[in-house]
């Protein structure tokens, strides 16, 4: 583990194991990137490396590849790997927090990593530019409006009344564009993935209901 990693493992330990989310009244959504979020890398650059082309009925030889040359620490942020974070977030009361991957990345080559890991039953839904009617795996910032269109749909899915939103992303862009509307926001700084102060930032957020 690195050493931002044990000083927030320290911290919030105790917070993921003592959680007493069936308090929560609020209803809030946690919305997080996946490229460079959850992941260390972005995905569709090193599926395009391996098979040229972004074509999903190709990714269940071509991610266990990528798994098998980097190795899963080297492609999946820590916070993921570690097992009280995880569960810490599939105890929150999911009535009241809905966790969903906003990315501009592939749909099916994100659920084959999160199935992979075993973290399928953490999210609630994966929203990509398909279901706004654009191409996977494409910087689709502008007419998304950020992430706030994807966020949105989550929003007209799960109900209006999820208006406290967290956004957790690595891009500037989207975080300032969730900020014009009212959204939390988390940074995600580096090209690590998420850190120690991301998983601060998710804990006070749902600390706040």
């Amino acid at each position: 583990m690195d050493k931002d990693y044990l000083k927030y493992y320290e911290v919030y330990r105790l917070k993921y194991t003592e959680a007493k989310v069936n308090q929560k009244k609020k209803k809030g959504i946690i919305a997080i990137d996946f490229d460079n979020t959850i992941t260390k890398i972005s995905l569709p650059l090193y599926i395009l490396k391996l098979q040229w082309d972004l074509d999903p009925d190709k990714f269940s030889k071509t991610i266990p590849s990528i798994i098998e040359e980097h190795g899963l620490k080297n492609i999946i942020s820590t916070p993921f790997l570690d097992r009280d974070f995880t569960d810490y977030l599939r105890t929150i009361n999911k009535d009241n927090i809905k966790i969903i991957v906003v990315s501009y990345g592939v749909k099916k080559g994100i659920r084959l990593i999160i199935e992979e890991l075993g973290l399928d039953s953490i999210f609630d839904s994966i929203i990509t530019p398909q279901d706004l009617g654009l191409k996977d795996g494409y910087d689709c910032f502008q007419i998304s409006d950020g992430k706030n269109k994807m966020i949105k749909l989550a929003q007209k899915e799960f109900g209006e009344e999820y208006n406290n939103v967290l956004l957790v992303d690595d891009s500037q862009r989207n975080i300032e564009q969730a900020q014009k509307n009212k959204y939390s926001t988390s940074l995600v700084k580096g090209d690590k993935g998420m850190t120690y102060q991301n998983v601060d930032d998710i804990v006070k957020f749902v600390d706040s209901f």
